[in-house]
């Protein structure tokens, strides 16, 4: 089974041997290319030893045309290089002895133009003379072309390697390096709610691991969209359940008040209270459910936002304690946008209560919108602000998440369930815009919601 895996095309173990296999014939094969050039533009005898020898041939043909032995024998001898002038039958003019290793390598003789071997040895090089004589120079190997070849080829063959492994490493990254991404990003959506990736359709790649990994990923997001559903469900289930006993309760105490003296009273009003709290909760949690899974259809109108948040400041500076302050500042009057008024009423009435509650007594509060452009679209921004504690940096996301209390003891001293921030969000989504928080740097908290002015209309 193993060896069946490892020989089938479309994993990632054959795709591997494939690219490395590559790699390793690209490389040999441009160095061999290099090394063809690199012998025809540097193994040839060089210009300068060149011009040397044609002085040579000059000087030797000098004496050859005065038929000056005697001076000849002496020129040879008194040349750097071991030299030697031969008659066509390659005996030499002189009366010096040939050493018997040079007249062997008179079978190797070389012209002058003539590319010579890659490594470095004494070459004899002939050249033609007057009568048929020729002379015979034998270089010495420190003037071989093959030291400079040698150390150049070596330089090339580490920079053909190095960039053929560069080249072939990044080409290999981007295609772990796609999938990988798409997995990421499937991740993130997954993480933010959304359960219909689909990471198989999305992936599409040729390697068998990354599909199978992307069928396991499709398959933990399908588990936890059907456990995320039961637990919506139950928590609608039970809420749904909670009513027919809470309303049982208020008869109950309705009935009950008329029954007890003053000193009962009291105990019924904060029994009263308890199962008016209970009622709220309950409310507040199928609200969410509502709007979380999209059954709320909202209603699209103009709407003068200006008008709504003065009202909405209004009824809130009600409610103020100790210091707290709020003001408004509005950037254009009237300010309509086509959303749905009650949704929004809900949002501002969330973020000014959320605010007041946990600004502190000597809070202030600030209201304002403005238009933007964002990605060549117009929005129109409503931010409310607070000079509070804020919110810890790395729980600012948490903030929307149903049920949060990001400080129990705090949450303990104030009414609320954790779900009025959770409430915003999803009335804002399905108004088509989009909220987030920020701490300022001056301190506070700020939250801003974005409505598009044109992308929805009126039915």
């Amino acid at each position: 089974m193993k060896n069946q895996f490892l020989l089938k095309s479309d994993s990632l173990v054959f795709q591997l041997f494939g690219y490395m296999s590559t790699v390793l014939i690209l490389i040999l094969v441009l160095q061999a290319i290099a090394e063809h050039a690199l012998i025809r533009v540097m193994l040839g005898v060089p210009q300068e030893i060149k011009n040397e020898l044609y002085q040579l041939v000059d000087e030797a043909n000098s004496f050859i045309d005065k038929n000056d032995i005697s001076g000849l024998e002496e020129w040879e001898e008194s040349q750097p290089y071991y030299i030697f002038v031969l008659n066509n039958l390659n005996k030499p003019l002189t009366s010096r002895q040939m050493h018997p290793h040079f007249e062997f390598k008179l079978k190797f003789l070389r012209e002058i133009d003539e590319i010579l071997d890659n490594k470095v040895n004494k070459p004899l090089i002939g050249m033609g003379l007057r009568n048929g004589n020729k002379l015979i120079v034998q270089l010495p190997s420190q003037k071989h072309p093959a030291h400079r070849y040698l150390l150049f080829f070596s330089i090339s063959k580490v920079i053909i390697a190095v960039l053929t492994l560069l080249i072939v490493s990044y080409i290999l990254a981007k295609n772990l390096q796609n999938p990988l991404n798409r997995l990421r990003e499937a991740s993130r959506r997954l993480a933010c709610g959304d359960f219909s990736v689909n990471v198989v359709s999305e992936l599409k790649s040729k390697t068998r691991e990354f599909n199978d990994l992307a069928s396991d990923f499709d398959h933990m997001a399908d588990q936890i969209s059907q456990l995320s559903g039961r637990q919506r469900q139950l928590i609608r289930d039970v809420s749904h359940e909670l009513r027919t006993p809470l309303a049982r309760q208020n008869i109950a105490i309705h009935l009950l008040r008329a029954q007890v003296d003053e000193k009962g009273e009291q105990i019924v009003d904060r029994l009263e209270a308890q199962v008016d709290e209970m009622n709220k909760m309950v409310g507040e949690i199928l609200e969410f459910s509502r709007l979380e899974n999209a059954r709320y259809e909202a209603n699209f109108k103009w709407v003068d936002l200006g008008g709504v948040i003065s009202m909405q400041i209004e009824q809130a500076r009600r409610q103020l304690v100790g210091a707290q302050v709020i003001d408004f500042n509005l950037e254009r009057s009237p300010c309509f946008v086509v959303t749905d008024e009650r949704l929004f009423v809900r949002c501002i009435d969330n973020l000014l209560s959320n605010a007041m509650k946990y600004a502190g007594t000597n809070a202030s509060i600030s209201v304002r919108t403005l238009d933007i452009t964002r990605q060549g679209k117009a929005f129109t921004r409503v931010q409310v602000s607070d000079n509070g504690p804020g919110v810890p940096q790395e729980k600012i996301e948490e903030i929307f998440t149903p049920f949060t209390r990001l400080d129990s003891s705090r949450a303990k001293a104030r009414s609320g369930y954790g779900l009025g921030l959770s409430i915003a969000k999803e009335s804002v989504l399905l108004l088509g815009g989009t909220i987030i928080a920020e701490n300022l740097i001056t301190g506070g908290l700020s939250i801003e919601i974005d409505l598009p002015q044109s992308e929805i209309s009126v039915l």
